[in-house]
This record gives structure tokens, sequence and C-alpha cells, in this order.
């Protein structure tokens, strides 16, 4: 028992240390070159303080947490960019190859076909009412949130019948769940590949 207590107050004492370190830095940096600040603070050379250390801690790790969160958000979406251009690349190679296979009379030597009939490729199906809710996400502008009750109303339709039609979406990566609910139903925005992919599908369409 005495030992987990050590080891207890050892990793306490390990964790306040790393925890006011930012605040003690930022007090002795205030008393060299601020010490009017650092008057004011209650911040003294001569007498130690833990309250003003304590608070400049606790301001510095909660901006450190919101730096931290706004450079994983632009990570994930300089992340999600670099997937998109993939995804741009390689389709564009795809129709290019296909028409050129097509051309040439050779879509028996497209390398990118399996040719044993038990294993097919697992193909992005997108329906009708697939097409229609990413248009529908795309008109509600970026950042913008649906949910199915919001749809079937729309649409005339029942929102379980559109829950599946987002589940199916968000699943294949198109959607984004974004946070809250309406009426128990998650809430989803369109992503870019999503917004990617609906832009394809209407230049093909274009195109046929």
């Amino acid at each position: 028992m005495d030992r987990l207590l050590k080891i207890l107050a050892s990793v306490f004492d390990s964790v306040y240390l790393v925890f006011m370190t930012p605040g003690e830095w930022l007090a002795s940096m205030s008393i060299l070159y601020a010490p009017s600040l650092a008057a004011s603070l209650g911040i003294s050379a001569e007498e130690s303080t833990v309250l003003a250390p304590l608070i400049l801690s606790i301001l510095s790790w909660t901006i450190i947490a919101l730096l931290g969160r706004r450079l994983l958000y632009s990570l994930r979406g300089l992340l999600k960019a670099i997937g998109v251009m993939i995804m741009r690349v390689k389709f564009r190679t795809l129709i290019a190859l296909h028409s050129f296979t097509t051309t040439l009379g050779l879509e028996s030597l497209m390398w990118w076909k399996d040719s044993s009939p038990e294993k097919e490729p697992e193909k992005l199906s997108l329906n009708r009412l697939d097409l229609m809710v990413l248009k529908l996400a795309k008109a509600a502008g970026p950042g913008f949130a649906l949910s199915a009750p919001e749809l079937a109303g729309r649409m005339n339709l029942r929102p379980a019948q559109i829950q599946e039609c987002l589940d199916k979406l968000s699943q294949n990566s198109l959607l984004d769940f974004t946070r809250g609910s309406t009426d128990g139903y998650e809430n989803y925005r369109l992503n870019e590949t999503g917004a990617y992919i609906l832009t394809m599908w209407q230049e093909y369409q274009a195109r046929a």
C-alpha cells in the first residue's frame, strides 16, 4: 500500500510539474521583460506564488488545446483534399484508359478488370435517391447539415427510407456526421469526396 501511494505521489508530482511549466515560464518572462505587468498580476521574484502561474498554465494549456484542435482540422482538410485529388486523377485516368482500349477494341486486356467470374470488384452504385440527397446536400451549402426528417419532408418519403440512404452515403465516405441530432436522427453534411463524385456524375451525364 505504501509503495502504491509513493507511485501515485510520484505520478502526481510529474503531472503537476508538466502542467505548471508554461505558467512558471510565463511568470519568469514577465518578471524579466514586463515587471509592471508582473507586479499587477502579483508575481514577484522575492515571493513565490502559485496562483498566478496556475492561472497562466490553465490559459496556456487552453490555448494549446484550441490551436491543436485547429491544426487537427486543418490537417484533416488537407488530407481530404489530397484524397479528392488522388480520386480525380484516378477517375480521369480510368476514363482515358477505357476510352483508349474501347477505341482499339482491347477491352479484354484491361488490367483492372478481374477475369474470375466469382470475384467482382466492389463498385459504388448510386441510385436516383442517392443522387437527389447529394444534390440537396450540395444545395444546402458548405457547413450546413441535413437530417432524415428534414429530407423526408422535402421529398415526401419516410424518414427511415432517407436514413438508409444517408447511412449508405456516409459508409461510402460521401457524407460526414455532424454534431447534434434532429428528432433522434443523425445530422450529415456533404464532404469534399461527395461533392467531387456528384460533380463527376453531372459531367458524365452532360457528356452522355
